[in-house]
């Protein structure tokens, strides 16, 4: 089954506020280039501030935060389905426990200025919380200078 937006939008329990922020809220792009000395530090695991991400180094092309949760991005029902069967307090400890079920490794992200940019693995999972919003969760992160 695919969820449409509007279902979306339902499961996650998304107030009219809430949608009007995500609509607005612009995807940045990371603002430097990906050259290999700036990749020299390691991936370490980090408990992240979801609100603080704020775009995705990733061949997308959504401009808004809303259009990211829309089925054409976040296009993997597992994550809403399990969602509607166990609600949000699941889901968060989901993202700080990686040994919960399913898992697909924590989410990778790239740290420049404070800012989180999703670089691989956690697209979905990390969309999903940042609509939602105040949620934290384990990640992969790797400095970029």
């Amino acid at each position: 089954m695919e969820y449409s937006l509007a279902e979306k939008i339902c499961i996650l329990n998304l107030t009219n506020d809430r949608i009007s922020t995500l609509k607005s809220s612009s995807l940045k792009e990371l603002p430097v280039d990906i050259a290999p000395e700036r990749l020299k530090t390691p991936w370490q695991e980090k408990i992240i501030d979801v609100d603080k991400v704020v775009g995705a180094y990733r061949p997308i092309s959504p401009t808004s935060w809303l259009e990211l949760l829309d089925y054409k991005y976040c296009h993997k029902n597992r994550n809403f389905e399990l969602f509607e069967m166990y609600g949000v307090e699941a889901f968060k400890k989901t993202l700080l426990n990686n040994s919960s079920e399913p898992t697909d490794g924590y989410p990778e992200v790239y740290e420049y200025n404070g800012e989180y940019y999703i670089a691989g693995n956690g697209l979905h999972r990390l969309t999903i919380a940042k609509c939602i919003g105040n949620i934290r969760a384990i990640a992969f992160v790797k400095k970029i200078y």
